[in-house]
């Protein structure tokens, strides 16, 4: 969704198939070389995916990423009964990007898992390139 490659939308769509009272997700930020190969881990964090919902982090750089997922996404609590859904939108031209982030190709990855991190429910990786736009007009 969008015109405009910085303006893309991302529409994550999850359903319960089954009882979920509790989850974990690891989110990781890396730095690629030049010849794509993942160089340094600039950031990784582990999520409680109940507790962060109930209660919001506090953590500057969490909220740099919580604060725009969750305004333009429907999110419920847990736990999460079969057949209730999620759908996150994600717009990367939405987060704020903290200036120690270099310019450059990068990896986001992302797993999320249930009951004490025995079963991976959802995986994904995201390649892309961080490039800094000034005076940007994102009505166009």
């Amino acid at each position: 969704v969008g015109d405009r490659q910085w303006n893309r939308t991302y529409l994550l769509h999850f359903e319960a198939l089954r009882d979920i009272k509790e989850f974990k997700a690891f989110f990781s930020y890396s730095v690629r070389a030049f010849d794509g190969a993942v160089q340094k881990v600039l950031l990784s964090r582990w999520v409680d995916g109940c507790e962060v919902y109930r209660k919001p982090p506090t953590e500057r750089i969490m909220r740099l990423f919580y604060d725009p997922v969750i305004k333009y996404s429907r999110v419920s609590c847990c736990p999460y009964k079969p057949g209730v859904s999620i759908m996150l939108n994600i717009t990367p031209s939405y987060f704020p990007m903290p200036t120690f982030l270099p310019e450059s190709e990068f990896l986001v990855e992302v797993r999320a898992y249930t009951r004490a991190r025995a079963d991976l429910i959802f995986e994904t990786r995201w390649y892309a390139r961080l490039v800094r736009m000034f005076n940007v007009n994102k009505n166009i």
